[in-house]
């Protein structure tokens, strides 16, 4: 008995399985960051875990105080508490066309985005000191997008809130709060 696939089935089939075996190549591995150096964790800060990631890994970030990194790769970064905070600027710059760049549940001092010709997503969450991000700084980039996120500086900070040049962006659900520098 043989078996007669039309060619559109035919072309089907082997697309998907050109698709699945593209699958199989995406490599992503789960990185815990905890600084209180719980069970399971793998990194007590995040520059370590950043450094240590590939593009695609997933970092789950507990509770607790973290150091600023600088990055051009594209992974997400997902806080599983409120109290989830990155002390020192974060830097996501350069980032390939072909590489996104995701935040979540964090909260942050300083985020700079620039030259990025990948998708850059960030949403805080919350409208607590945790939160929030004190300054946002996005320059030369083509796909960022920051959602649910309340922007205000921190007691004592200088400088305009929120920085926009030569940028593609879209805020969704923002509270900002500051100034938007010199009015000359």
């Amino acid at each position: 008995m043989s078996l007669i696939i039309p060619k559109q089935t035919n072309r089907l089939l082997l697309g998907a399985v050109s698709l699945a075996t593209l699958c199989l190549g995406v490599r992503a591995d789960t990185i815990v960051v905890d600084q209180s150096n719980g069970a399971g964790a793998d990194f007590v800060d995040l520059p370590q875990a950043i450094a240590a990631a590939s593009h695609n890994d997933l970092l789950l970030v507990r509770s607790g105080d973290y150091s600023g990194f600088t990055t051009a790769k594209g992974i997400r970064i997902l806080g599983l508490s409120d109290d989830a905070i990155i002390q020192g600027d974060c830097r996501i710059q350069n980032l390939h066309s072909s590489r996104k760049f995701v935040m979540t549940s964090m909260g942050a001092r300083k985020v700079f985005i620039t030259s990025c010709d990948g998708h850059v997503a960030i949403e805080s969450h919350g409208s607590s000191l945790y939160g929030r991000m004190a300054n946002l700084v996005i320059a030369d980039s083509q796909d960022v997008r920051v959602r649910d996120s309340n922007i205000r500086p921190f007691d004592g900070e200088d400088g305009p809130t929120v920085q926009i040049s030569s940028s593609e962006v879209e805020m969704v659900r923002c509270d900002i709060w500051g100034w938007t520098g010199d009015f000359n």
